[in-house]
């Protein structure tokens, strides 16, 4: 899970919870027509050591699978800050691709992946050289590529 479909499990797990408190536990059909595939060689999730209490864990990963806008992101930042500490790489990482997720929503995009060097995007079939970026955190380069697609498509739309 530390690699592979992070906004799909949080998805999966955001659906549990509801009908879990619907009664309807059984019920889990996942709608993934909306969903964003989002798989890139990143560690992205919310340790044990940063979270002990799993409770309070399946809780952080709901209110950051929840996050739409960047004052919802930073009120997400400075309750895990106030109260667990600084925040490791990897939880950033995790939020990092939630941004990237909402971003792609809002352009369309329905597969963002990494093989090897190369980012591809979908379904614009934009492939991206990695090796050539300037700045070696994918998921920053991810989302300056996403940046620059919304950009593109507020052009066209004018």
């Amino acid at each position: 899970m530390a690699k592979v479909g992070y906004d799909m499990y949080l998805a999966m797990l955001e659906k549990a919870i509801k009908l879990e408190k619907e009664g309807k536990s059984k019920e889990l059909i996942l709608d993934e027509k909306d969903e964003v595939k989002i798989d890139l060689n990143v560690s992205a999730y919310i340790s044990d050591t940063y979270i002990k209490d799993p409770i309070q864990k399946i809780s952080m990963y709901q209110r950051i699978s929840d996050i739409k806008d960047k004052e919802e992101l930073m009120d997400v930042v400075d309750e895990l800050l106030d109260r667990y500490g600084k925040i490791p790489d990897e939880t950033e990482n995790l939020i990092k691709i939630v941004e990237i997720r909402n971003l792609a929503k809002k352009i369309g995009i329905k597969k963002i992946f990494q093989y090897g060097n190369i980012l591809k995007i979908e379904p614009n079939n934009l492939r991206i050289n990695l090796t050539n970026l300037a700045n070696n955190d994918i998921l920053v380069n991810v989302q300056l590529e996403l940046e620059k697609l919304l950009k593109e498509k507020g052009k066209v739309n004018e």
